[in-house]
């Protein structure tokens, strides 16, 4: 009977620490002491944080002595320090250079849109120009048949009517009606001054 309940008794705070267990990250933020001492056994006077940038001035298997990029001098451990640029810093150019590729990709979204609606613009410009030019090229077609039915006109008109016979003829005609018209003056001018005539 006494070992029942210490065994539910460990149940349950199996049970409970389960529950309220949470999920955690290993942090990749290093934070590394630069020293004045060679061995570094003094306090460190500056922090270096993961991905900054040093000049090795000297090294041995333990520690080197660096130059930071704003010119401090100083001894760290050697075993931190890495040839290539941490995997954090890499995402963070990779982001950077995304983010830039991402804002030059929507420029020339911005660009390509406004080419294609000038070129939809020049595409009904085209059209319409089009358009006029058939109804000049129809009605060029039209006068061209036109001209060609008079000339044919005055071809048969030629040819059924002598030139000489027709210059003849309106020359009568022309007299005809030019001593008709002094007729009619001289008819006129008697009868308004009573059958005489006044010039």
């Amino acid at each position: 009977m006494g070992k029942k309940p210490i065994w539910l008794g460990g149940f349950l705070m199996l049970f409970a620490l389960g529950v309220t267990a949470q999920t955690a990250y290993v942090t990749d933020e290093l934070r590394l002491g630069l020293h004045l001492a060679e061995d570094t056994s003094d306090s460190p006077f500056r922090t270096l944080t993961s991905g900054q940038r040093v000049e090795v001035l000297e090294r041995d298997r333990y520690y080197a002595k660096v130059r930071t990029q704003e010119g401090d001098e100083g001894w760290v451990k050697a075993n931190y320090l890495v040839d290539t640029i941490p995997a954090k810093l890499r995402v963070t150019e990779m982001e950077t250079t995304v983010s830039e590729a991402t804002e030059k990709l929507g420029l020339v979204e911005e660009e390509l849109k406004a080419s294609q609606a000038r070129v939809s613009e020049l595409e009904a410009g085209m059209s319409s120009a089009r358009s006029v030019a058939d109804d000049n090229v129809r009605d060029v077609e039209q006068i061209l048949e036109e001209n060609e039915s008079f000339r044919q006109q005055l071809d048969i008109y030629k040819s059924s009517v002598p030139l000489t016979w027709a210059l003849g003829t309106g020359v009568v005609f022309m007299t005809l009606g030019f001593l008709g018209g002094l007729w009619w003056l001289d008819a006129r001018i008697r009868k308004r001054h009573g059958g005489f005539r006044i010039y």
